[in-house]
């Protein structure tokens, strides 16, 4: 004996079909969706940090004519260190204000590859001052 309430297994079959692509579809909306919010916001972010790019270059402006304004009162080879590192900040300025975020990030995959070692013992020095002033 057949339930005639349930219709036909292939009935049963294309209604099950038709349900599983109608909520693909949806995930897969909602999926373009997010995306593309994630996108905006990423945008939005890049935006920001391009947009203080002067603010930063300022302040290594600052700071690289501080170092050389107190240079000439520290002992000679120290001297010479202070001066040599200003104008290392002077240099960094140029770069922040003349490069938007992409370019620097793309120039720091350069460095890294480039540079694995050195990369790899920098970024144990700042994480570790990093841990070091999040632990106070």
């Amino acid at each position: 004996m057949v339930n005639k309430g349930l219709g036909s297994g292939s009935d049963t079959v294309k209604e099950a079909t038709s349900a599983f692509g109608d909520v693909a579809a949806r995930v897969q909306d909602k999926a373009s969706e997010l995306g593309h919010r994630a996108s905006e916001f990423g945008q939005k972010a890049v935006d920001t940090i391009d947009g203080q790019r002067a603010s930063a270059a300022s302040g290594f402006d600052s700071a690289a004519a501080g170092i050389h304004a107190n240079a000439d009162k520290l002992p000679p080879p120290v001297r010479s260190f202070a001066h040599d590192a200003a104008d290392k900040l002077g240099h960094t300025a140029d770069y922040v204000r003349g490069n938007k975020l992409q370019d620097m990030a793309a120039d720091f995959g350069k460095y890294v590859k480039a540079n694995p070692t050195q990369a790899l013992v920098a970024a144990l020095v700042v994480g570790f001052f990093a841990g070091r002033m999040l632990r106070r």
